[in-house]
């Protein structure tokens, strides 16, 4: 299973309404920990992966996207608590922390390049060769930047 999902909101804070930030928040965090639940209840047993694709803001704090990081910090908060209900189960748990992606989502920023971001392409090309457990070994955290 594949989570990428979310929404941004972007500016200072104190500009945020009470709408965006249950958007943000339902759109980012609570599809996650719906998304995981439900994995965990038809295929946990079974075993297999779950993917969730966070951002490089569930690692840090940026100016202008207070209310992104944070709903991609309950992301990883939680993210981080059910690998520990997992360990020992034979369901892999997987978060991708990809760097700016060139694409719409940074339509509504203004504070960005998103030309200098990596592409689509690029990124799920290194998602997918991160899925792929080897015998003896797997990822569970993938870090991908961009050059420059």
């Amino acid at each position: 299973v594949i989570h990428c999902a979310g929404v941004g909101e972007f500016g200072p804070v104190g500009v945020y309404t009470a709408e965006q930030v249950r958007r943000v928040v339902e759109s980012n965090l609570v599809s996650t920990i719906l998304v995981a639940q439900q994995t965990v209840r038809l295929i946990g047993e079974q075993g297999g992966v779950l993917a969730n694709v966070l951002s490089s803001a569930a690692q840090t704090g940026k100016a202008n996207e207070s209310l992104y990081c944070a709903s991609k910090w309950g992301m990883r908060g939680f993210l981080e608590s059910l690998r520990a209900e997992l360990k020992g189960s034979p369901l892999r748990l997987v978060n991708l922390y990809p760097s700016g992606i060139r694409s719409e989502f940074w339509d509504n920023s203004d504070h960005l390049d998103p030309s200098s971001f990596m592409t689509p392409e690029d990124a799920a090309a290194y998602m997918l060769d991160a899925l792929e457990a080897r015998s003896s070994c797997h990822v569970t955290d993938l870090f991908i930047g961009r050059n420059g």
